[in-house]
């Protein structure tokens, strides 16, 4: 693979700071494995204790850092569309595009979701289909670049899913992070106003093709549709069948009318048989009430992560290591006669994530990230990363 530079901002998950993050190349196999950083130490079993942050935590960290880097990896091939429709569409992708957003999840190097979303509101919420975030509680939300000569400026924000319904695929993401400019939002249609033959576009990432643009038609509006995914998972909602180009990536992307609001969000097409379905604008504002009105719910309710395995050891340098195997990735704690907890290390042999100088929220105050990619490292005044530098 050629080497290619991009740039790009990541506010991790589980905090009430983000987590911003830069990223010079991308030129290895993410593969490869990272050196255990205290492999010749000899380590006897203990027991647990409690540490400055939790398993849970650290581990989604980690989880965040891989799905980032499958974003990033798809960024490049993002061009800037040729304009080939009316002005009318043109302007209508100019002013909307910017407030679609690149929706990734993944473990482990895989990336186990890439779909579209929609920013509904100028503070950072995100609408999606529960199907793009099924099992998972975070994801990485990438914001459209300005334009394909100004990709490696674009943004990604890591994000919390705070409500998702999967009877009617949709779920709500809100971007982490401290900045307070508000961001480009997309309205909801009046659904009274939806009509059978009416215009729509379609705005998302087809195949991973990034923010692609198409257009259709409402065939026909379905009362208590009922469909289901490869998975097994059933669900049942007010839609708009329509005839239009629906692809793997387009998921959770927004149809829009001819002003620019959302009167569905694409959810899946037929095979072979030309069908195309949006889950109904007014199932996503009752669905936006809800989560609005109950947007903490499971925000305190982490799951209790329990090691394999505690060991410990003790350095040349008197330092006291503790050992937590979860699975195939590993937690050390390092503490000084002066300090406990003064560093963490994360590792799942692909990626090794460093916390170091504890600061007054629960976490670290400078973080870096060892990778087949390089070396990234961050400055924070919460728990988890917030502004990341070369």
């Amino acid at each position: 693979m050629t080497g290619w530079r991009i740039q790009l901002v990541l506010i991790a998950l589980l905090s009430s700071m983000g987590a911003v993050r830069t990223i010079k190349s991308q030129t290895a196999n993410e593969s490869s494995r990272i050196a255990d950083p205290f492999a010749g130490l000899k380590f006897t079993d203990s027991t647990p204790s409690k540490h400055r942050l939790d398993n849970y935590e650290l581990l989604e960290t980690l989880d965040m850092f891989h799905a980032y880097s499958q974003g990033a990896a798809a960024l490049p091939r993002y061009k800037d569309p040729i304009p080939t429709r009316g002005s009318k569409g043109v302007a209508l992708f100019r002013t909307v595009a910017p407030a679609v957003t690149l929706v990734v999840v993944g473990t482990d190097n895989q990336m186990e979701g890439l779909g579209s979303g929609a920013l509904v509101r100028p503070d950072g919420y995100v609408l999606t289909n529960w199907h793009v975030i099924a099992g998972h509680n975070s994801a990485v939300v990438f914001l459209k670049p300005a334009s394909s000569a100004e990709v490696e400026d674009a943004q990604a924000f890591g994000a919390k899913v705070i409500f998702q319904d999967n009877g009617s695929d949709l779920a709500l993401l809100k971007l982490s992070r401290s900045s307070t400019l508000l961001l480009p939002s997309i309205p909801i249609a009046d659904m009274s106003g939806v009509q059978v033959a009416e215009d729509v576009h379609i705005i998302g990432h087809p195949h991973g093709e990034l923010w692609s643009y198409s257009t259709g038609v409402i065939s026909q509006i379905r009362n208590d549709y009922q469909w289901k995914y490869s998975d097994g998972s059933r669900h049942h909602a007010r839609v708009l069948q329509m005839q239009t180009a629906i692809n793997p990536g387009n998921s959770g992307g927004p149809v829009l009318d001819d002003g620019g609001s959302i009167v569905g969000l694409v959810a899946m097409s037929e095979e072979g048989q030309n069908l195309d379905y949006a889950i109904a604008a007014d199932v996503i504002q009752r669905f936006l009430q809800q989560a609005y009105a109950i947007q903490t719910r499971g925000a305190d309710s982490k799951p209790d992560i329990t090691a394999d395995r505690v060991s410990m050891a003790k350095t040349t340098e008197n330092k006291q290591i503790m050992r937590l195997t979860l699975g195939s990735r590993t937690i050390y704690w390092v503490s000084t006669p002066e300090l406990s907890d003064s560093e963490v290390f994360i590792s799942d042999g692909a990626k090794l994530i460093h916390g170091q100088h504890p600061n007054k929220s629960g976490g670290f105050s400078d973080w870096s990230a060892e990778t087949v990619l390089g070396t990234l490292v961050a400055k924070s005044e919460g728990r988890m990363p917030q502004v990341f530098q070369k």
